[in-house]
This record gives C-alpha cells, sequence and structure tokens, in this order.
C-alpha cells in the first residue's frame, strides 16, 4: 500500500458564498438594507378574489340566456403524463382555435396592474357532466374556493419550488395566472414540478417562458344538469413566446356555469441567454442555481471562488481555473508530490438583490460532478438577501488527472532514532533522482534535524521509502557509519546496503490498520509473527514492547535501539509509532 497523496491546494478555500468580499469589491452593494418583511395575508386575498368573482355569478336564468357554446374537445389523459391542450375556455365558433379565441380575449380585456380581473365574461351553461380529467390527487379540505386559495398544503408546494436549470423566476406564488397576446400552448401535469414544464417549453423552439399554477377545476363538465360540481385540483402549464412579469399575472378565475375556478401558487419562469461556448471546456449547461459544495465524497472538490464586478462572462472563470491548474501543477512538482489539484470545471453565475446585478462569481472545482450536488438559490449577509442567478456550468473537455510522473524515489517517512525527520530527509537525501545517504554526520545537521534527539546514545537511521512505481522499501542504519549511494540499478548490497523489501503480509479480515514496514535499530523487520502480534495488538488496542523479546533479534548487541512501526490508519493516512527499546508503545485509540 502506497500513500500517494497530493501537495497541499494552492488556492485558499472559500466555504459557501464569501458576501463579505463581494461587498468589499462591490461598495454599491453595501448600502443595501434588509427588505421590509411582508407576510402573505390568504384569507384577505381570498376573500377579495371571492367578492369579485361573486359579482359576476351568473344566474339560472343568465345560464338560460347564454349562447349555445361547443366545448373544446378535451383529450383522454393518463395519470403521470402531461396532457397537452391549447385551451379548456369555451369557444364561440367550431372554426377558430383556442390559441387564437386566448389572444383575442386577451385582447379585448386589458389588465391595468394590480387591478382583478376574470377570464372571460363569457357564462358556459352546456356542459354535459362528462368527467373530467385532474391528473392531481389532491384536494383540499375544505371543498370551497376559498378553501382552495387559503390552502396551506397547496401553498407550502408552491413556495417549495426552485428555478429549473436555465431559468429564472420573475414571480412566485401569486393569485393569477397569466393574461398575455403570445400564447402557445399549455399543458396539465402530474405534480407541480417545474422541471417538467420548463422541459416542455424547451421542446417548443419558440418559446421563452412558462406559467405554472393551481386550479380549482370541477371533476365534472359542469352544465343545467351539474351546474356546481365537486371540485378537483389542476396543474396547468402554459407557454409563451416572450418573457412574462409579475403584473400579467391577472387571471384570477372564471366562472363555469354555478363552478368558481380560481387559481394560486401562479409563478412565472423565463430562459435565461445562453452565454457562450468556451475554448476547451465543454457547456455551458444551465443550473437553477449556484453550486455550494467544498467537498464530494470525502474529497475536497472547490479550488476557490472569485468575484468578478463586470459584465457577466465564463471565458475569465475558464482564464481562472486555467491558470490555477498550471500553478497548482507547478507547485506540485516543486515539492516532488504525485499529484496536484486540478480545475476541471467552473460554475459562473450572477448576484442580484431586488431584480438588479451586481456582478457574478467564478467558482471553481475539482470535480465535475459538482454539477449533481443541490444547488443554492439565496444567500443572506447582514439580514440582506441576494438571489443567485444565472448559472452556467462549464465542464473541460479533457478532464486533467492531476497526476505526476512518479519520482525514482520518494522518502515516505524518515526517523533519527524516535525523532521524526523525514522534512528533512527528504530535502537533503535526494539528489538527481538517487538516494544519498550521508551519515557521517554531526550536530547541527541539514539532514538530521537541528538538535540530538538522544544525546549521548548511539542512534540508528530509518526510512521507509519507494523505488520506481511497484517497490516499497525500508532502509535501516547506524549514525555516522558510512555514505551510501543507491541508485536506479536494482538494489543490491554494494548500492544499497541496510536496504530491503517490505515484505508480503496480508493484514487480518479483523485489521484496522496496514502495517507499511518496521525497523529495529540497523535492520528491517519482516518476521510474519511479529507483524501478526502487532496486529493484534491494534485490534486490542494494547501496547508493546519496542524490545528484542519481542521483535525476536538482538540487531546490535550492547547498543540501546529503536523501533519504528509504519503504519496506514484507516483512512489510507501513514502514520508511525516510535520508540526506545525497552519501552512501550501502542496505537491511538
Amino acid at each position: 500500500m502506497r500513500l500517494l497523496a497530493a501537495v497541499p491546494l494552492v488556492a485558499t478555500l472559500a466555504h459557501g458564498l464569501n458576501l463579505s468580499g463581494v461587498l468589499s469589491a462591490n461598495p454599491e452593494l453595501s448600502s443595501k438594507t434588509p427588505a421590509p418583511s411582508s407576510t402573505v395575508n390568504r384569507e384577505v386575498i381570498a376573500n377579495s378574489i371571492v367578492a369579485k368573482l361573486n359579482k359576476s355569478k351568473p344566474t339560472p336564468s343568465d345560464a338560460s340566456k347564454a349562447p349555445n357554446l361547443t366545448p373544446t374537445p378535451k383529450p383522454t389523459t393518463k395519470k403521470g403524463n402531461p396532457s397537452k391542450k391549447t385551451s379548456s375556455r369555451k369557444t364561440s365558433s367550431k372554426k377558430a382555435t383556442a390559441t387564437k379565441n386566448f389572444v383575442a380575449r386577451a385582447e379585448i380585456f386589458t389588465v391595468k396592474p394590480g387591478v382583478l380581473a376574470l377570464a372571460s365574461p363569457i357564462v358556459a351553461a352546456d356542459g354535459n357532466c362528462a368527467p373530467q380529467t385532474n391528473l392531481y390527487s389532491y384536494t383540499p379540505s375544505v371543498n370551497t374556493p376559498k378553501g382552495f386559495l387559503v390552502d396551506t398544503t397547496l401553498a407550502a408546494v408552491g413556495a417549495a419550488a426552485r428555478p429549473p436549470p436555465g431559468y429564472t423566476a420573475n414571480f412566485t406564488n401569486a393569485f393569477g395566472s397569466i393574461f398575455a397576446p403570445d400564447y402557445l400552448s399549455y399543458y396539465q401535469l402530474s405534480s407541480y414540478d417545474v422541471s417538467a414544464c420548463s422541459a416542455l417549453c424547451d421542446k417548443i423552439p419558440s418559446c421563452q417562458s412558462f406559467n405554472i399554477y393551481f386550479e380549482r377545476d370541477p371533476v365534472l363538465d359542469p352544465g343545467p344538469n351539474c351546474a356546481n360540481p365537486t371540485a378537483g385540483v389542476t396543474v396547468r402549464c402554459a407557454m409563451y413566446g416572450s418573457q412574462i412579469v409579475a403584473s400579467q399575472a391577472q387571471n384570477v378565475g372564471e366562472w363555469r356555469s354555478q363552478f368558481m375556478v380560481v387559481i394560486q401558487s401562479s409563478a412565472g419562469y423565463s430562459k435565461n441567454n445562453v452565454p457562450a461556448a468556451v475554448p476547451d471546456f465543454t457547456g455551458p449547461t444551465g443550473l437553477g442555481g449556484a453550486i455550494n459544495v467544498d467537498t464530494l465524497n470525502g474529497k475536497t472538490v472547490l479550488l476557490a471562488q472569485n468575484y468578478q464586478s463586470g459584465t457577466y462572462d465564463p471565458s475569465v472563470c475558464a482564464s481562472q481555473c486555467t491558470a490555477l491548474t498550471a500553478k497548482n501543477k507547478a507547485a506540485g512538482i516543486a515539492a516532488g508530490a504525485f499529484s496536484y489539484a486540478p480545475c476541471n470545471y467552473f460554475n459562473a453565475f450572477s448576484i442580484s438583490q431586488n431584480g438588479v446585478r451586481y456582478g457574478y462569481y467564478c467558482s471553481l472545482y475539482t470535480d465535475a460532478a459538482v454539477a449533481s450536488t443541490t444547488p443554492q438559490y439565496t444567500s443572506t449577509y447582514n439580514g440582506v438577501t441576494y438571489d443567485l442567478t444565472n448559472s452556467w456550468g462549464y465542464a473541460l473537455s479533457v478532464p486533467d488527472s492531476g497526476s505526476l510522473p512518479l519520482p525514482q524515489f520518494r522518502i515516505l517517512s524518515a526517523y533519527l532514532a524516535d525523532a521524526n525527520i523525514t522534512a528533512s530527509a527528504r530535502a537533503a537525501f535526494l539528489s538527481n533522482n538517487n538516494t544519498v545517504l550521508n551519515i557521517n554526520t554531526a550536530w547541527p545537521s541539514t539532514a538530521l534535524g537541528s538538535s540530538d534527539p538522544w544525546s549521548g546514545n548511539t542512534k540508528s537511521i530509518s526510512i521507509l521509502y519507494t523505488y520506481g512505481s511497484n517497490e516499497t522499501r525500508v532502509w535501516a542504519g547506524i549514525m555516522n557509519t558510512g555514505s551510501f549511494n543507491q541508485t536506479n540499478a536494482y538494489f543490491g548490497t554494494t548500492t544499497a546496503a541496510g536496504s530491503s523489501l517490505v515484505p508480503t503480509i496480508s493484514a487480518p479480515s479483523s485489521a484496522t490498520v496496514k502495517l507499511a514496514g518496521i525497523a529495529y535499530g540497523p535492520i528491517q523487520i519482516a518476521t510474519a509473527s511479529v507483524y501478526a502480534n502487532i496486529y493484534a495488538a491494534a485490534s486490542s488496542k494494547s501496547s508493546f514492547a519496542i524490545s528484542n523479546g519481542f521483535f525476536g533479534i538482538d540487531p546490535y548487541y550492547g547498543l540501546v535501539k529503536s523501533g519504528v512501526v509504519w503504519y496506514y490508519n484507516a483512512a489510507g493516512v501513514l502514520l508511525a509509532l516510535a520508540g526506545r527499546e525497552n519501552t512501550n508503545v501502542a496505537f491511538p485509540s
């Protein structure tokens, strides 16, 4: 088992959106104050809508005078599949298309912002009481127009919806559907699913926006024999050929014979302008909100987040991504690391407040899989909420593995007696891809540390290292006994005295650690029984002695020796137990 650790990231990790940094870069945002809190009084709104509709409620005599209207045929639908319709309203001519009829109504009955409106002045009175298809399975417990409008279950479903990838929410939680002259079509859905609605819009080349809402609809086609049937709930998904705004959501309902149709949880979403492609990256891919993740599957994936105050430009993020990869790679090479952290993906998204954009963010990641995580739609700082919109992702066309060529020699760990000298040994013992061990040294020593860890005692040096791509070795020797030059040649006793391969001894199935190597005095311990005893001590959390008796040998008679037991913990981190002869050591609990 080898330790293939990456060099620490050069970029500073950020946790979430660094709004304090954004405010420093854009003082205009610093002056923003929290918006006044407002609570939607559904009771008041419901009373207002019902009262407005009741003023135009048809009487039985009105119904008898109503023109003989031909109902628009309603196709059979299956639960779970969207039902496409061009209009659910009555038409006054069999030849007129439903779309044309809808446009005509919108043009004739112009609605001023803030004024409640009815969908149509025509009163339908000739329904045949045929069962209607309502795909949504829930019905409010108080099954009245007001009960529908104040129903908190429906309201909660609507409030929980988030913008689908590639779209921005223009309004939510309205009590009317859209009046607009560029209506295209609508579908009935089996659930309040903005992603499904956006997918239907995406299939229509001219679709730029959609309006999704709950509608109180009759379960029977209202007519003389069933003027006010029981109510059900439908989910409508209406398509439009231009951007839609909240002031157009004024269609609060209508009458179908004696049945009152009303609407709640109406929301409008418009397509974002698709940014340009970026060379060497795949995308853009629309995202619902900003990616907000630091780690993925236990690995750090966030490299950096950078705020840009200028015009939205993903190519700036791409340049940052490429530059950071080059910087991290250079640092990895300089450190002799096996790997570095490459930038394989970036997320560019806008920051806005009350509909006004204030720059954008570049978030850089090592792994394109972050695109599948749950997005963040808003961020709050000092009581002010900022919207994170226009979010797009770009993945490096050819992912960078972050791997570096393996050096011929790699010192994993080094000890002088029981003192860890790994850092200084790496700097002093590696030269031109050879391992030069000059242990004829005096204090202070660049290679062996600045202080004597065991004054007055002859000390051993123990080094765990790799050779090439598949050999792990232990070198052990006594200080001030010579200089050894370990070359690229096969390790023999003449070129690598004191070096030997780590034995292949499998860990027990119950083991909590993986032994990497053992050194005692000037030799490596490779005895299977010693390995078994150490594994047993690790499992039982008991101590064991650094001694001739435990290791079964006295490799340097008359010298008080030291020993090192290298191991990988459950997380794969290389650690060591080091001690002097006749002392006890134990694995951490």
